[in-house]
């Protein structure tokens, strides 16, 4: 048998190290990894997809993911026990695979995203919301005959579980998506003129009331595919897609607005498969064709947009939806009408991509055009390449902005990353909200279509409200005048309205024409009309109604006061920093309902006139500071975590440093020289060629004396930056948010504050008294700074827990004496007392330390020790007198004041215990007694093959599988895997197993003895370097084998 070695972690338990960078960050955030149960739906698997399959085209490929296969019948059980949302009954647990490898428990209800009559058409179509049991991550979820698919969402990077192919539901993939390749990310809006509404200051009646009820608003959605989209997914799957890909979009619209779109009754027709339904006379939408022919072809246009209204309000009538959108299978770019939900122009939005899947489609491109229909501008900054064309006045994000209103990606040097951040930001919030809760006129508009009128000299008469036009007549007054003049002499007095060609764009034909009754002195205005009535002896005609007149439904068809309560939301109060000086900012917020919140700070000044360029070393006016404070970019080795580093996510920090901490560590910030590094000149083509660290520095600018503010912002006088502070409570089904502003006034005469002293990693020696110095440029005024505070971090500046001196005057300088700790991390932090701004030195150093005691180890496991007892217990020696014990056990404290401890309730997985005397100034000793010990997994970590699931008191952790047959598998993913060792039990009958990693053989385990046995570590192997794969124990003959747990040693 091979040697035993220390621990690692099957892929169904959280990986220790594979999740946030602090220990504190991952008590607060990591997933827990409930016990796998005899219902649990998935299992992982090592294959991995390859291009098609049996013809089905790959859904998703994306460059790192975990694989899985899914026991259809298991999850159909657990997801029949989901009650509906809104009901009295408890939420289902569902386990749903990161892709770490890790389950992440949710509690999830049913929460339908589809009209009664469409879901009783479609009873194998079912939609669920939930919550993570252990974070405030949020998951929308769907099974369909397409599949299982899931968004997550939350206080940690968002990932997505998928089919890895269209139809073929053999294997799934969870991954991250900024895994997804770049390539599938190329839409641009063309600009367009045919915008409904004009831009919004975002009013007061945008803004949400605090610790409220939250009101869930609810939208019926007419959503329209042309025959691209059809061809792409098969046209008998469509309606499974467009419910897949709408409930990601409800996730954001719920989780930032508490909006649900929903599919109407009638989203089959709006199936356009075939040319005959799209354009043809036998069509739904009569005569003249739903579509111009071949209209989809020519991409998303105004034209389009005025069509995609008549044909939806034909094929599910005006009255009976909010919201209309087509989406097309081919490069068609994406282009919406402002402000139109539930008024005139509410079907005015299109997306086409030739992958229209995944949440590149979704969240990138139609949660981006719908938000222009429900009143959303654009917010970006920037003037470069895409950004030059398609600025909009409420320019709150510097560059390209990252946001879902923002232009992430696609406008070359002003780009802020590659990718989207899946949050509104705070203007677009408000200036969404304050549109639904607006009350827009909406004006009867009515479309005629004429069949056979093709011959000068035929005519017909219009009649409305018993009085009849005079007659138009092709080729004399059959023009938009003619029509008008005919139509307005019958109309009630006042009465007007205008004339346009059939589907409201381009010139009149004779198909027919459309007519609207507006006006601000029109009487019709605004209200419900009768239909006109059309006669005529030559030819026929077909009259219907494009846009119901008074009805409003911008507010939702739906608005129900829910049991969800918004977050009560504190900023600080007014401040005033200096110049070029960083500063943080720290919000408040509580949640009646206890939810757990994450938070946002973002800086809602807007920029004027043409914008201002990323890379610009002169900024005057504008947003200065970007949404998330760091440039989204995951690396392949970061993918697998849980929390991975890089992805920009709204977290449960209710502070946020300016400019982002890392930034200030390495000094890549304008603070010293009022400069960024140049940025290179910009490529003719491709993406933006300007550095990651040059770009943080330029979307993280302190304010310089070229900044003046502006009377349009609202800046300018007094000088001032404005910040916006939200908390979101990411509530599943009715999602709450609230926010405070502050306003950070900028004096313009002082700055920059910097400090001085330790600018080179020259050596402090602990005990001894130096002077620490700083300019004070001015910053000792009241309103700024009169005092400072000086604080020591010894952890490269993450932390700044050591007080060296708690206030002293603003004067430049202070002595300050080293504490008696060792350290070459060492920073330096000088502070205003009572104020929000600091500087940082700019490098470690290091502080020699006295001597400390040394810690003796009387009592404990041996290193690398394999515990299979239930608890470990240590006793410490000090080799001075009189010293204190600190102890921990994986970074977190633990009791060990007296020199001895009893660790219990210990998790599987690899543990590290630290033990160190402290001697009676304070003194650790920096070189703790360290222990490695491992406490295995119990059997049910593993999946199995002919073995029987057993209990037994005597067994370790009190469960063991048990087999009688030869070839019996107990299988199970490892990581990082140093040693491997199994807890069996035995007897004289007992036979024997023989262990595999992936396909190599790597050591067999005879379980026979003498006399009967339980609980025997039995070593398997030992590796040179970390093992990782999947971990299989086969037995060898139909003799007894019992397996109570695996010790899988990562150290």
């Amino acid at each position: 048998m091979a040697s035993l070695g220390a621990t690692a972690g099957l892929a169904l338990a959280v990986i220790p190290g594979a999740l946030a960078t602090t220990s504190a960050q991952a008590a607060a955030a990591a997933p827990t990894a409930a016990p796998a149960s005899s219902q649990d739906p998935w299992t992982a698997t090592d294959e991995a997809p390859q291009g098609r399959r049996d013809g089905h085209r790959q859904r998703v490929a994306p460059s790192e993911y975990a694989a899985y296969t899914l026991d259809d019948a298991a999850l159909g059980t657990l997801l029949d026990r989901a009650p509906l949302e809104g009901s009295a009954g408890a939420a289902t647990e569902l386990q749903v695979p990161a892709p770490s490898g890790d389950l992440v428990t949710f509690r999830i209800v049913e929460s339908p995203i589809m009209e009664d009559g469409l879901a009783a058409d479609h009873p194998e179509i079912a939609t669920y919301a939930g919550r993570a049991v252990d974070s405030a991550a949020t998951i929308r979820l769907d099974v369909t005959p397409m599949g299982f698919h899931a968004s997550v969402r939350g206080d940690g990077a968002s990932w997505y579980v998928d089919p890895a192919w269209n139809g073929d539901d053999s294997l799934y993939l969870s991954y991250l998506g900024e895994d997804l390749p770049d390539a599938e990310k190329h839409l641009v809006e063309p600009e367009l003129d045919e915008l409904d509404g004009t831009h919004s200051a975002a009013p007061r009646a945008g803004e949400t009331e605090q610790g409220a009820p939250v009101i869930h608003r609810t939208y019926r959605l007419a959503l329209i595919t042309d025959q691209s989209y059809a061809r792409y997914f098969g046209t008998e799957n469509v309606i499974f897609e467009k419910v897949t890909l709408m409930n990601r979009v409800n996730q954001i619209y719920n989780d930032d607005l508490a909006i649900r779109l929903d599919l109407v009754d009638g989203t089959d027709q709006l199936n356009f498969a075939t040319d005959e339904l799209a354009y043809g006379a036998d069509g739904p939408c009569g005569p003249t064709g739903c579509f111009a022919p071949n209209q989809f072809a020519n991409g998303c246009s105004g034209s389009l947009l005025n069509r995609n209204l008549f044909a939806a309000s034909q094929v599910i009538g005006a009255e009976n939806y909010d919201i209309g959108h087509v989406m097309l299978g081919i490069n068609g770019g994406g282009v919406a009408g402002l402000g139109v939900v539930g008024g005139n122009g509410k079907a005015r939005g299109c997306t086409g991509l030739p992958q229209p899947e995944g949440d590149f489609m979704a969240i990138d491109y139609v949660a981006h055009e719908m938000g222009h229909q429900f009143g959303g501008n654009h917010t970006f900054n920037g003037n470069q390449l895409n950004c030059g064309g398609n600025k909009a006045a409420p320019a709150v994000e510097p560059g390209s902005g990252s946001s879902v209103m923002a232009y992430a990606g696609i406008c070359r040097q002003d780009d802020l990353q590659p990718h989207t951040d899946p949050y509104f930001s705070q203007w677009s919030q408000q200036e969404m909200t304050a549109y639904i809760v607006s009350s827009p006129t909406v004006n009867e508009v009515q479309t005629v279509q004429l069949v056979g009128f093709d011959t000068d000299g035929e005519s017909f008469t219009v009649s409305y409200d018993g009085a009849t036009s005079a007659p138009i007549t092709r080729g004399v007054n059959y023009t938009t005048t003619g029509i008008r003049t005919a139509i307005t002499a019958v109309l009630p007095a006042g009465g007007s309205v205008s004339v346009s060609a059939l589907g409201g764009s381009g010139a009149l034909n004779d198909t027919g024409f459309q007519l609207t009754f507006s006006g601000s002195t029109n009487p019709l205005a605004g209200t419900d009309l009768d239909l006109v009535t059309v006669e005529s002896t030559d030819i026929t005609s077909v009259v219907s109604e494009t846009t119901k007149g008074a009805m409003r439904t911008n507010g939702g068809v739906e608005a129900v006061e829910t049991a969800n309560h918004t977050p009560v939301v504190t900023a600080p109060a007014e401040v005033s920093i200096p110049l070029r000086t960083p500063f943080a900012l720290t919000g408040e917020a509580t949640d009646a309902d206890g939810d757990e919140m994450v938070y946002l700070w973002e800086q809602t000044d807007r920029g004027v006139g043409s914008g201002t360029s990323l890379v610009s070393q002169t900024k005057t006016n504008g947003p200065l500071f970007r949404v998330f404070g760091t440039f989204a970019d995951v690396t392949p080795a970061g993918t697998l975590q849980y929390h991975s580093p890089g992805e920009n996510i709204a977290d449960g920090n209710p502070t946020r440093t300016f400019p982002d901490m890392e930034q200030i560590l390495v000094n890549n910030t304008n603070a010293a020289t009022g400069l960024c590094p140049d940025a290179p000149a910009p490529p003719t083509s491709g993406p933006s060629n300007v550095p990651v660290p040059t770009r943080d520095c330029f979307s993280e600018w302190l304010p310089t004396i070229d900044y003046v503010g502006s009377p349009q912002a609202g800046n300018d006088v007094p000088l001032s930056l404005n910040f916006r502070f939200t908390a979101r409570d990411l509530d599943p089904t009715a999602g709450g948010y609230a926010f405070a502003n502050t306003r950070v006034l900028v004096d313009n005469t002082a700055g920059p504050f910097l400090v001085s002293s330790k600018n080179v990693a020259a050596a402090a020696i602990a005990g001894r008294t130096e002077v620490v110095s700083w300019a004070v440029a001015g910053t000792d005024k009241p309103e700024l700074a009169e005092n400072v505070r000086i604080t020591l971090s010894t952890d490269g500046g993450r932390t700044f827990p050591i007080v060296l001196a708690e206030s002293t005057p603003n004067d430049g300088s202070h002595p300050v004496t080293w504490p008696n700790v060792a350290t070459t991390e060492a920073r330096i932090k000088v502070e205003a007392v009572g104020n929000v701004f600091f500087d940082v030195n700019d490098a470690d150093f290091e502080i020699v330390a006295d001597e400390a005691p040394e810690t003796e180890l009387v009592s404990g496991t041996e290193d690398g020790a394999i515990v299979t007892s239930g608890s470990v217990s240590y006793e410490l020696a000090s080799s001075e007198n009189r010293s204190t014990f600190v102890c921990s056990l994986n970074g977190t404290p633990v009791d060990c004041e007296d020199g001895t401890v009893t660790l219990t309730d210990l998790p599987s997985g690899t543990h590290v215990f630290r033990g160190a005397a402290v001697d009676t100034i304070g003194q650790a000793d920096p070189t703790p007694v360290v222990r490695t010990f491992t406490v295995p997994f119990n059997d049910t970590r593993f999946g199995v093959r002919n073995f029987e699931r057993l209990t037994s008191p005597s067994a370790y952790d009190g469960t063991f599988s048990l087999a009688r047959a030869k070839n019996a598998v107990l299988r199970g993913k490892i990581a990082g895997a140093r040693s491997v060792a199994l807890v069996v039990g035995g007897n004289a009958r007992s036979g024997s197993v023989t262990v595999y990693l992936d396909d190599e053989e790597i050591g067999t385990v005879d379980l026979a003895t003498s006399s009967p046995t339980q609980r025997v570590v039995a070593p398997v192997a030992s590796f040179d370097s970390a093992r990782s794969g999947v971990l299989r124990v086969v037995t060898d003959s139909k003799k007894i084998v019992r397996i109570e747990g695996v010790a899988v040693v990562r150290r």
